[in-house]
């Protein structure tokens, strides 16, 4: 048996894909009850470092980044309310764009990462979440957790780690990385290796493409759009 384990890891190795076991609902619920705790540590010492009594979320993501050595391009844009909208807005590929896609997975939240030109395979997230049941979660049930953030426009770091974040593959292969700035007229380009380093996500597979044109698409406040 233990001479059959290490083929297969030697398989799975040489197939370019590591498994990384999802966390447990113990992990996802402790990090949950830590979220807003950690949340507002990490505003508190932005504020202090920068003398602001309230950051927006524009600033408070530049502040997070600059903190941690990253190097980033900000972009503006004329409002828009969705990934695929920002891509068109900025004339690049949707495949390039991050949008998140903020679930409860057995009533704890989760962060999605994927392409703005995919959406979201509900089928699939139970098992490699680890969940009984997966569901879109409401505004309410992670606002706090952004706080200074538009509604919609939720950058996906600078929140501590305390939510599990799970990036679409297609998404980690690509160099960089654009998303949501705290606005729905502000991105950031970043490098992907600097967001993986500073927010640990897990790698899966649980997203599809989006057969729907933008155009029709009916435009969501989260971003399963």
């Amino acid at each position: 048996m233990r001479k059959l384990l290490s083929i297969a890891l030697i398989v799975l190795a040489v197939g370019g894909f590591v498994w990384k076991r999802p966390p447990s609902r113990a992990t996802l619920r402790e990090r949950a009850q830590g979220s807003r705790r950690q949340v507002t540590r990490i505003q508190q010492r932005i504020r202090r470092r920068g003398g602001d009594a309230a950051l927006s979320g524009k600033e408070a993501a530049e502040a997070f980044l600059r903190q941690a050595g990253v190097s980033y391009q900000l972009q503006h844009h004329p409002q828009v309310f969705t990934a695929q909208e920002i891509a068109e807005a900025e004339d690049v590929s949707g495949d390039r764009v991050a949008k998140v896609v903020m679930v409860q997975a057995d009533e704890l939240p989760v962060m999605l990462l994927l392409p703005a030109s995919q959406r979201v395979d509900f089928n699939a997230l139970p098992d490699i979440l680890g969940a009984r049941s997966v569901r879109l979660a409401k505004e309410e049930e992670f606002a706090d957790l952004f706080p200074g953030s538009e509604i919609g426009a939720e950058p996906p770091f600078g929140h501590g780690n305390a939510v599990a974040v799970y990036v679409e593959q297609s998404l980690a292969e690509q160099s960089d990385t654009i998303c949501a700035a705290g606005t729905h007229t502000d991105t950031v380009t970043l490098a992907y290796e600097d967001f993986a380093r500073l927010v640990e996500p897990t790698v899966a597979t649980f997203a599809q493409e989006d057969p729907i044109p933008a155009h029709l698409r009916e435009v969501g406040r989260n971003q399963e759009d």
